[in-house]
């Protein structure tokens, strides 16, 4: 499971809660995103490519996959060693293996074996 950042306010006066409210960030709305239509316009793309058929041998299906994602949270260096403050390199992480795990499951479900270097 994956959790992006999201973002909320609450607000009480005297102890009684008088605001609670969900802020959409940038990173849900690319997270959604990505779930919803780009990991399933990649499936599509890799069964058109190989007119329906797919195999582990295919592999790789892409020569690069590149997602340029720009997002207003936090994105600086900490100024010791390669920390970072991040939550772009967060997503990036969750991007890449949540995208490896669709394509094993994809793999698994559809010809029984996992397909672990779609590229």
């Amino acid at each position: 499971k994956v959790h992006p950042a999201t973002g909320y306010i609450r607000a009480w006066i005297n102890g009684e809660e008088v605001l609670h409210k969900n802020i959409r960030t940038d990173l849900e709305a690319v997270w959604d995103t990505y779930q919803a239509e780009v990991l399933p316009d990649c499936k599509r793309y890799i069964e058109e490519k190989n007119g329906g058929v797919i195999t582990p041998e295919q592999q790789p299906f892409f020569q690069e996959l590149l997602l340029d994602v720009t997002v207003s949270e936090p994105d600086f260096r900490v100024g010791c060693r390669e920390d970072l403050i991040s939550s772009l390199d967060a997503l990036h992480e969750d991007m890449y293996f949540t995208g490896s795990d669709y394509f094993k499951n994809y793999g698994v479900q559809n010809i029984g074996v996992m397909l672990d270097a779609p590229g």
